[in-house]
């Protein structure tokens, strides 16, 4: 029994310099994982008009909020990927528009207006 203790001791010893070695990492502000504008490269894009609007139709009863931009050829996937996080939900870029799933025309809104854009709110 005696090797069995000096054993267990010594794994406790092994885990406690490991334990003490291991660098500490500070917690970042962004707690929630969502990438800050710089990170994701939505910072790319210029002020710009965007229209947010919800469609239902042809879509099985199912809500899809569809953002569309005055401008074409400027939404960037890094911007569907942003939204999608900050908005919680899933979403695709189909025909020039970006789509969301569910009804997420206010979380829209309040998102591109905090990046600086214009927003005109549809249906």
């Amino acid at each position: 029994m005696p090797k069995q203790n000096q054993e267990h001791q010594d794994w406790q010893s092994v885990l406690a310099a490991l334990k003490g070695g291991m660098p500490i990492e500070e917690p970042a502000d962004n707690q929630e994982g969502i990438p800050t504008e710089e990170e994701s490269g939505i910072h790319a894009i210029p002020p710009q008009r965007f229209v947010v609007a919800i469609q239902r139709k042809g879509r099985a009863g199912k809500t899809v909020t569809l953002i569309s931009s005055s401008e074409e050829g400027l939404l960037l996937p890094e911007l569907l990927v942003y939204l999608k996080q900050r908005c919680g939900c899933g979403g695709a870029m189909r025909e020039e528009k970006i789509e969301l799933q569910g009804d997420k025309r206010k979380q829209a809104q309040a998102i591109l207006t905090e990046l600086g854009h214009s927003v005109q709110l549809g249906n």
